[in-house]
């Protein structure tokens, strides 16, 4: 039986900033109750995963201010 991804996670500074970025390169919408602690990009046509992402506690060290 073959398995499908429907949902991929990821962690983030600003979730909000993540998933306009994304949405924006797949052609979809990011969810209008998505928030800068968390949001959602559901994806475009079928078949893709939907993408979520959450603001993490923990710093990045590779995020460059």
């Amino acid at each position: 039986m073959p398995a499908y991804i429907k949902s991929v996670t990821f962690d983030s500074v600003d979730a909000l900033v993540l998933a306009r970025f994304w949405a924006a390169a797949l052609g979809t919408d990011v969810a209008e109750e998505s928030t800068s602690d968390k949001a959602f990009v559901e994806a475009a046509g079928w078949g893709g995963p939907n993408i979520w992402f959450a603001r993490v506690p923990e710093g990045n060290e590779f995020c460059v201010e």
